[in-house]
């Protein structure tokens, strides 16, 4: 007599043990791709180490480092395929009252396919007027979240400082979109040039510098010389930057 029982309880343990096998096999894929989203690195890297200051006036973009899971090794250089996706813009805020015009952030961001992703890096750098600053010059790197220490906006040789990166991998259902704000740190401004508007505003020329960020559980290090071909303003009608 044959025992049909043992048979059907083999049968089914064989498909429990398949499907538990795939899915620890597509766990695994997708801890991979997660793993692999976090390393973001360019080919033909030229530098082993990061930079230590400006690496000039020629347009590049070079930002490495770490933040937390994320690893960087961005190393745009002018012959390099990317040169042409870097973008820069400066952000002013005109008072209501006066009509002074207040050259509030810089920003610099790069997209592209790096290691077969379309992603996009964005670095901005704030302070109440960086007209009012010595440039080329040195800017300590502050909290800008807390705003009560800087209600007018971050005066003097300070600025603060933002990152922020963002892609998807449709195979994975992995999407990333970060933003940080340095605690601590360093910015040279090194170049900041271009043709004025009537109204003192630059849309053009370059921005350019070097900056190390100390962001939560890690260190951020960027040089940059980025074409500027945008401007942006605000009226701002409590005249208070924060408010």
């Amino acid at each position: 007599m044959k025992n049909h029982g043992v048979k059907t309880l083999y049968v089914f343990f064989s498909i429990f043990v398949a499907a538990a096998l795939t899915g620890c096999a597509s766990m695994e894929k997708s801890t991979g791709l997660k793993k692999a989203s976090q390393i973001i690195s360019t080919e033909n890297n030229r530098l082993a180490e990061p930079p230590g200051k400006w690496l000039g006036s020629e347009p590049h973009f070079v930002m490495m480092g770490k933040s937390g899971n994320y690893s960087f090794d961005i190393q745009v250089m002018e012959d390099s395929p990317f040169i042409k996706n870097l973008t820069g813009k400066r952000e002013y805020e005109k008072l209501s009252s006066t009509g002074e015009v207040r050259f509030v952030e810089w920003e610099a961001s790069l997209k592209g396919l790096i290691n077969g992703v379309e992603r996009e890096i964005e670095i901005g750098f704030e302070n109440a007027d960086f007209n009012d600053e010595k440039i080329p010059g040195i800017f300590s790197l502050v909290p800008e979240e807390n705003k009560k220490m800087f209600p007018d906006g971050i005066k003097g040789p300070k600025a603060g400082f933002e990152i922020e990166w963002e892609w998807e991998i449709p195979k994975g259902n992995i999407f990333v979109a970060v933003e940080k704000l340095a605690k601590s740190g360093l910015f040279f401004i090194e170049k900041n040039n271009g043709t004025d508007n009537k109204d003192k505003t630059l849309d053009n020329g370059f921005i350019g510098g070097f900056g190390i960020a100390e962001l939560d559980n890690g260190t951020i290090y960027i040089s940059f010389t980025i074409p500027v071909d945008e401007s942006e303003e605000d009226f701002d009608e409590t005249e208070n930057f924060y408010e």
